[in-house]
């Protein structure tokens, strides 16, 4: 093969590998998008579970109240049979202040418990509101995570057939351009570069004589500046 159609040939194999790039870094961009979604997922989750611990522990303070209330009434009804049977003034007196402090805990528990009810019946109607909305959002996150997941697998299976086909346009480049220019695709986006006013239009810098002689001849020329290659397209556009 002609160095003229060599070159050719590397220019289309990196044209190739352009669609390639394209292809992997839209998976790249895919899977980003997905660990963001995901994120947003897990703090849907999280903020239902807040509210749900609101709820639960709502109901527990509700639950330690009326415990507390049936122990001062048990211990009420106590010291009012205790009353019922002494017959020292002196313990009936004793009784009597007990049993007024028990009324007044009573009093002083009945309103915390009025008050945790109404906590609670709050937190479960925030809850309700909330659940419908969770449910939709999770659902929705679930089903675009799941969409995207299957799009890269598609693109995997793209780019498995184009590495494939990549083989065959790889045999026509000579072994020591193909070895340089596996060093620059792992280094640059755009390994091949045009000519422009007698510089590299990659890094602009001004190339030497004797550099644009070869260019000319369709030798394969690398930058000396960024070591891209060049080429020089004819007047109508091609090499």
């Amino acid at each position: 093969m002609s160095e003229h159609n060599s070159l050719q040939a590397l220019i289309d194999l990196i044209e190739f590998d352009q669609t390639i790039i394209k292809k992997e870094s839209l998976v790249a961009h895919i899977k980003q998008d997905i660990a963001h979604q995901e994120h947003a997922r897990q703090q849907i989750i999280l903020r239902h579970e807040q509210f749900e611990q609101k709820v639960h522990t709502a109901q527990k303070t509700v639950h330690e109240h009326e415990l507390e209330m049936k122990a001062l009434d048990a211990k009420e009804q106590e010291k009012k049979q205790q009353l019922e049977n002494t017959d020292s003034q002196k313990v009936y007196e004793s009784l009597k202040k007990e049993i007024t402090f028990l009324k007044k805990s009573q009093y002083d528990h009945e309103k915390k418990l009025v008050q945790s009810w109404k906590e609670l019946e709050t937190a479960q109607k925030t809850l309700t509101e909330e659940a419908a909305q969770f449910q939709e959002k999770e659902q929705i996150l679930t089903q675009e995570i799941n969409a995207k997941k299957m799009e890269i697998e598609a693109l995997k299976k793209d780019v498995e057939q184009l590495y494939t086909v990549r083989k065959s346009k790889e045999e026509h480049v000579p072994a020591e351009w193909l070895a340089k220019y596996s060093i620059m695709r792992t280094q640059t986006t755009n390994p091949i570069v045009r000519v422009e006013f007698e510089s590299c239009s990659g890094c602009f810098s001004q190339l030497t004589p004797q550099a644009l002689v070869d260019i000319k001849k369709k030798k394969l020329i690398q930058c000396p500046s960024c070591y891209r290659f060049l080429y020089q397209p004819d007047d109508n556009g091609a090499l």
